[in-house]
């Protein structure tokens, strides 16, 4: 099955995703509620007959929601997330941009998990380089949202950095995080 990348809404487009695929003639078909010591996150999935799906989520962690497409032929998939994201999502360069431009550690982590879920489905060097330096970071909050943002998309690239927390960390939460994670 094909897949499209997570595309992370602008605020306010949950309310026009719902009418939009509605009027696309996708119907919901399932509701799940997950939680963790990180917070709520409710998957909606919604299909249409010809198998095409998009998954909506709305994820208390990255504080986003976001959308992917599956389906078994290219066209289909493309032309729904080409559609979903007309929308206004943030497009890789704005994740990238935030996380430049962030001025506190809390902005910094919360752009490296947003980086994380909207990463393109081919890693790049800039990718990698936020996930590995937030993992070698001073700081514990970067480290955990470095954890977070390399869950999203697993990558051998980032194994060493992550069992090196699972061996070298002093906090408890983060190294159960890291163990998780390796």
């Amino acid at each position: 099955m094909l897949r499209s990348s997570r595309m992370i809404l602008k605020e306010g487009g949950s309310t026009t995703f719902s009418l939009l695929v509605t009027r696309m003639g996708f119907k919901k078909i399932e509701d799940v509620r997950t939680s963790a010591s990180t917070g709520d996150r409710v998957t909606t999935t919604w299909e249409i007959d010809n198998g095409l799906k998009i998954v909506f989520t709305s994820d208390k962690l990255s504080k986003s929601e976001y959308v992917q497409v599956f389906g078994d032929e290219s066209e289909s998939v493309s032309g729904v997330a080409e559609t979903l994201g007309e929308l206004g999502t943030y497009g890789y360069e704005d994740l990238l941009h935030a996380y430049r431009a962030a001025s506190s550690i809390e902005e910094k982590s919360l752009s490296l998990i947003r980086i994380g879920v909207g990463a393109p489905p081919t890693a790049d060097d800039e990718f990698c380089d936020c996930i590995i330096d937030a993992l070698k970071s001073q700081e514990s909050d970067l480290r955990k949202a470095g954890l977070w943002g390399a869950s999203f998309y697993a990558m051998r690239k980032f194994i060493p950095f992550i069992q090196e927390i699972v061996h070298a960390e002093t906090d408890e939460d983060l190294k159960e995080t890291a163990g998780a994670d390796a």
